[in-house]
């Protein structure tokens, strides 16, 4: 079981008093900033030329509502270089599903940490099985190719089809509600077969 590392600890926990939990949750984590959680960042109307000013890069998404990508051009590890500056609204006022757990008290807060330590884990599984260079979207975008493809699986697109489920499934059970486009189901005759 993956734990999180001294660094993060050290990180979230040297003034546990002036910060709250949610900030201690959020600096151990990042993901929501960084790609992991989502591709990008649904943002107000009324945010939309601030961001472009601040170098957000906003755009429509296919749906025709504002944006921006990410990973953040402003996140250092899990830590946001703007959070004292302006910033869209989005960013102070997103709440993951795991915090909102942690906050009604469904959630134990060392409970919170070891699944935000699982989660990196997992996704340092998928990054381990990604050519140099390649996002976390590329790898879904491989998966939904892989899936539509109908054919059986090379070794290698089967280790990236079952740490991208296994993922996602931890992401949508602890990080954010349910994806709204899962990703696809292979036929029972081409799934992976190895993965490790």
């Amino acid at each position: 079981m993956a734990t999180i590392s001294h660094l993060q600890y050290d990180r979230v926990m040297t003034a546990p008093d002036t910060l709250s939990l949610a900030s201690r949750l959020c600096l151990a984590c990042g993901m929501c900033c960084d790609g992991t959680v989502h591709a990008f960042a649904r943002i107000q109307a009324a945010d939309v030329e601030p961001a472009q000013a601040a170098g957000f890069a906003p755009y429509d998404t296919p749906d025709g509502l504002p944006a921006f990508p990410r990973p953040c051009r402003y996140l250092d590890g899990a830590a946001c270089r703007r959070y004292m500056d302006w910033r869209p609204s989005i960013c102070g006022d997103y709440f993951c599903k795991l915090q909102k757990r942690v906050a009604t008290d469904e959630c134990a807060e060392d409970e919170a940490f070891q699944l935000i330590a699982n989660a990196l884990s997992a996704r340092k599984q998928v990054q381990a099985v990604l050519p140099s260079c390649t996002t976390l979207e590329h790898a879904r975008k491989r998966y939904s190719e892989l899936a539509s493809s109908r054919q059986a699986l090379a070794p290698e697109d089967a280790r990236l089809v079952t740490r991208l489920f296994m993922l996602e499934r931890l992401l949508d059970l602890h990080f954010r509600q349910a994806s709204l486009v899962p990703l696809p189901t292979f036929p029972a005759d081409s799934g992976p077969t190895s993965a490790q």
